[in-house]
């Protein structure tokens, strides 16, 4: 099973509407919308990213209402592209088929229109995209947020990039540079979020410096002042972060709760007993309902499952299937 660095839904395709993206704040521990009100995040994650315009809308038809986007600063320096890519525009049935599970008859009522226009034209997918690579993740966020999304964007040191472990200062700035860049647009302004450091005991980055290793505490400090299953798993969860929602962090006696959110979960999904078991059990977990309903923890609200993409080779794939267009059914049930 994927480790939980945090999340899931479902099928909630009659009745869909998206609401423009209203900015978010933090109110002890929960987030909540303009009006003070509690949110509830069911997200996905999508890495890779470019401008699958067509894809942000069936994610929506899906009933995702955020999306978590892994990145790599090192990337950012990488030589744009000017190539495009050849298409015609997807029509309403083939978007409606593709959401639709097998056996039923595709929803008859006609689709909620994309929150974003899709940008198609001269038979181009992604036209209008810039083609630096900086630029292109702020339009890839822009266009999320445009689309009603709440987002979250993820350093992902895990294969991808050393800069928090082999330059610290150049990361910090690096992420001032990126939150101040995306601070400068009015649409993403307030409905983005940061996961600053990305699975980093994977690196051998702990709370205190080891080996040669940056703390993972003067990290995250510095990076925030430079921009603004059995019972036995539900225990060890509830160690790690789940008694943050009720108790808290607690110093010089006094405990202050936040909003606990899971980045990433997920499970191979091949049909072995093991995968549908961590699932599940996760699943009561996050809702606090059964077993895991263990007094130290509040319903978790806020999540995001891995993943959108088929290139996953440790869950076996992605919602999407090889063709990158048809869904997986087992895996969207396994959220509902």
């Amino acid at each position: 099973m994927r480790c939980v660095d945090v999340l899931v839904l479902v099928l909630a395709l009659a009745g869909l509407s998206m609401a423009a993206a209203e900015k978010i704040s933090v109110k002890g521990n929960q987030l909540v919308n303009e009006k003070g009100q509690p949110l509830k995040l069911r997200g996905i994650n999508y890495f890779g990213f470019n401008n699958g315009q067509t894809m942000v809308y069936r994610m929506q038809l899906l009933g995702f209402n955020a999306v978590r986007l892994p990145f790599s600063f090192k990337d950012f320096n990488l030589k744009g592209r000017t190539d495009y890519i050849w298409c015609r525009e997807a029509s309403a049935s083939e978007i409606r088929r593709t959401v639709s599970p097998p056996g039923f008859v595709p929803w008859s009522k006609p689709l909620p229109p994309p929150r974003a226009p899709l940008l198609v034209g001269g038979g181009r997918c992604n036209i209008g995209m810039p083609n630096n690579v900086f630029d292109r993740f702020l339009w890839v966020i822009n266009y999320f947020a445009k689309a009603g999304f709440k987002i979250v964007i993820d350093n992902h040191v895990w294969l991808e990039d050393p800069t928090a472990y082999e330059n610290p200062k150049l990361w910090v700035d690096s992420w001032q540079k990126l939150a101040a860049a995306v601070s400068k647009d009015p649409i993403s302004r307030g409905v983005v979020m940061y996961d600053l450091v990305n699975e980093p005991d994977n690196k051998r980055i702990f709370w205190t410096e080891r080996k040669g290793r940056p703390s993972l505490a003067k990290l995250y400090f510095d990076a925030m002042d430079a921009i603004q299953r059995p019972p036995g798993l539900y225990r060890r969860m509830s160690d790690s972060f789940g008694y943050l929602s009720t108790k808290g962090y607690c110093g010089k006696n006094k405990c202050l709760k936040w909003p606990v959110l899971l980045g990433e979960f997920s499970a191979p999904h091949s049909g072995a007993p093991q995968d549908t078991n961590a699932v599940e059990g996760l699943v009561k977990y996050i809702n606090n309902e059964g077993d895991a309903k263990d007094g130290r923890h509040e319903p978790i609200n806020l999540w995001f499952f891995w993943t959108w993409n088929n290139n996953s080779p440790d869950t076996n794939g992605g919602i999407v299937k090889e063709n990158w267009a048809d869904i997986g059914e087992g895996k969207a049930r396994s959220m509902a």
